[in-house]
């Protein structure tokens, strides 16, 4: 339902419009009643519209701490991998990463900026989440505006700052993650789900805008696909195959995903040829606890638990919200435990649509049981909005040390070894021979560096040892290799050879369990090849620092 009394300005906890006598907007930007004679803190609607606005500029330290060091290492992987691939390097055979191609393609704007302007990558990726979530937000605003009075009043009220904290707040470490991104333009695609089944006449220029935008950030990862299909099988349900067939949704939708697959075929054939049968083999049961011990034993179980009750209250309250919240949270759930990581970046969905799904619970028991008073309505919904804030701000902070890892970045691996080794880093390219990514990234980032290998780490020499070689040695001789095995061992040393880098960075622990009675060494696994041990005669041991011994090239 769409009319020009639907906006925020005219929004009243009480039901009422803003043109009965002494009515009241609980948003900036509205008229405030009240003698000037009368405390802010005794009438309801200025304390409302104050707490409301404080909950809008609370995400700001946050904005301005995520400028400052250390950008999240996967992030900031992805988008070392984007910069070389727009500065020439073919993505899946000079760059080799189990991610499908989008969330490179999408790092390919930060990576202009930075090549093209003054910002270093980590500031031009920063910038362009930020834009990512102002259009989240700015989709968000308008269908909350198209919804009237199908959204109730307290979810209308509580919605814009809640949706803010989820954006920017509470992500914390895993900023810029795809889970991030993913959370971001979900929430959008909620309420353009709820307008849907309510009979609101969302523009279709809307409704396409949105889907097209929540269409990118399910593709990022296949497991993301779940959420979609439930939520509109939701819609379906409720609306009717033919309703929801006249709904350009659905059709948006499936033509951005058949785009991205012919993406893939024309344009990156080689992820569909050879990184997929790579990452089948060497990465999917890499580091993994598995399914079900991820659901037990990571984060994954506190909001998995939560969700069980919360569902349950969302299949008996009548608002549609709630239980599009709750699908999208189950949803969430099983992407984690598929992806069988049990990593906090891929819990982050989930615990970030439980919060929401909680919030939204409330808020419809106080919007379907309004007090009679409308001062008692006021006050009552104040204190809902300022108690699920306070509550979410304080689970952040428990979870989420955002501020904490910026202030002590001097002392952490990362910063230690841009301290120490960052002038070496810049000047050529590092090579880090690690079962992880990070500390080496940010580093190479920070350090303005390039690093002298096609992968991100060993995953590819940890995926082939998952077991010991049959011989009982500590590792394959070459000609015993397997063929997956074999092109990653080539391919490191041909990158090796290629481009000399001048520091390199050899861990300490490899990732890989012990065979033969030692841990894996990496170095005397890659000098069996006849060109590295050539090569590495030009380097020597600088120190040891951390897990790590540090080789210059002489």
């Amino acid at each position: 339902m769409t009319s020009e009394n639907s906006g925020y300005s005219h929004l009243r906890l009480d039901g009422a419009t803003a043109d009965e006598p002494g009515a009241g907007s609980l948003v900036p930007g509205s008229s405030v009643p009240g003698s000037g004679a009368q405390a802010w803190y005794r009438d309801p609607v200025r304390s409302a519209t104050l707490a409301y606005v404080f909950f809008l500029i609370a995400p700001l330290p946050w904005v301005i701490a995520y400028f400052l060091p250390p950008l999240n290492h996967d992030a900031a992987a992805i988008l070392h991998f984007a910069q070389r691939w727009l500065g020439g390097e073919r993505l899946y055979v000079d760059l080799i990463d189990v991610n499908p191609p989008l969330i490179f393609v999408l790092n390919l704007v930060p990576a202009a900026i930075a090549r093209w302007t003054s910002l270093s990558g980590p500031l031009a990726l920063t910038a362009c989440v930020l834009g990512w979530i102002a259009v989240a937000l700015g989709l968000s605003w308008r269908l909350l505006q198209v919804s009237g009075s199908t959204m109730g009043d307290v979810h209308r009220y509580v919605l814009p700052p809640l949706f803010l904290f989820l954006m920017i707040v509470f992500p914390g470490p895993d900023f810029a993650q795809r889970e991030h991104l993913m959370v971001v333009a979900t929430l959008p695609y909620l309420l353009l789900a709820h307008a849907r089944i309510t009979g609101c006449t969302v523009p279709r220029s809307l409704a396409i805008g949105v889907s097209v935008f929540a269409a990118l950030a399910f593709a990022l990862k296949p497991h993301f696909l779940l959420l979609p299909l439930l939520v509109e099988a939701c819609v379906i349900t409720v609306c009717g195959l033919r309703r929801s067939a006249r709904s350009p949704v659905p059709w948006t939708l499936g033509a951005v995903f058949a785009a991205y697959g012919l993406f893939m075929l024309l344009v990156t054939p080689a992820y569909l040829s050879t990184v997929v049968p790579l990452a089948v083999g060497q990465y999917r049961d890499l580091g993994g606890l598995g399914p079900w011990g991820v659901l037990v034993t990571s984060k994954l179980s506190a909001s998995a638990a939560l969700l069980l009750p919360l569902s349950a209250a969302a299949l008996l309250r009548p608002h549609p919200l709630a239980r599009l919240i709750a699908v999208t949270a189950v949803a969430s759930v099983v992407t984690a435990m598929a992806q069988g990581k049990g990593w906090p970046y891929h819990v982050l969905p989930a615990e970030s649509f439980v919060l929401l799904l909680a919030a939204a619970l409330l808020c419809d028991f106080i919007d379907s049981n309004p007090l009679p008073n409308q001062v008692q309505r006021r006050k009552s919904s104040m204190v809902v909005m300022i108690s699920i804030m306070l509550a979410a701000y304080y689970l952040c902070t428990l979870t989420r040390p955002t501020f904490w890892r910026q202030a002590d970045f001097s002392n952490s691996p990362a910063g230690q070894l841009l301290q120490r080794f960052g002038q070496l880093a810049g000047r050529g390219p590092i090579l880090a021979l690690s079962p992880g990514i990070y500390p080496h990234f940010p580093l190479v980032n920070y350090a303005n560096s390039k690093m002298a290998m096609r992968f991100m780490s060993m995953w590819p020499i940890q995926g082939a040892y998952a077991q010991c070689p049959a011989d009982g040695g500590p590792f394959r001789r070459p000609s015993e290799m397997s063929p997956a095995e074999s092109f990653a061992y080539n391919a490191i040393v041909d990158d090796f050879h290629r481009y000399q880098p001048s520091l390199v960075l050899i861990d300490k622990q490899p990732g890989i369990q012990w065979c033969a009675g030692k841990d894996f060494d990496y170095l005397a696994y890659f000098r069996t090849h006849p060109v590295f041990a050539a090569d590495w005669e030009k380097y020597r041991l600088l120190t040891e620092f951390d897990r790590y011994w540090v080789y210059v090239r002489r």
